[in-house]
């Protein structure tokens, strides 16, 4: 959807960030955090993010707006990103971007058009 946005988070970052508060703890900065991605996306800029990096057409893709569409048995808000300079300001934890998270989790060989994992 073109409408349905997001922060995506990437593994790593989760682990890291865990991490931090199992050897430091959360008594010197108790609270609430977001964890989520550095940026907002629809589903749709994910979906064609994927696409592109592994070699497929997006021009293949059919956009679609989930506001338009009757609602669902369970109610959500079209966009649930996350806002997490807070984290980041107590961890010092960077989170990863869509662009390097497509390039850690999809390594590519790129010949003759043709995309292979390697």
């Amino acid at each position: 959807y073109i409408d349905e946005c997001r922060s995506i988070v990437y593994v790593g970052d989760v682990i890291r960030t865990i991490s931090h508060f199992l050897k430091v703890g959360t008594r010197a900065d108790p609270g609430v955090y977001n964890l989520g991605g550095p940026e907002s996306l629809s589903r749709c800029d994910l979906a064609l993010g994927v696409a592109e990096h592994c070699g497929f057409d997006v021009h293949l893709a059919i956009e679609a707006e989930k506001a338009g569409l009757p609602p669902g048995p369970v109610p959500n808000p079209l966009d649930i990103s996350m806002v997490s300079s807070k984290l980041f300001n107590v961890t010092g934890i960077p989170m990863t971007g869509l662009e390097k998270i497509l390039e850690v989790t999809f390594p590519l060989v790129m010949s003759n058009k043709d995309a292979k994992l390697i």
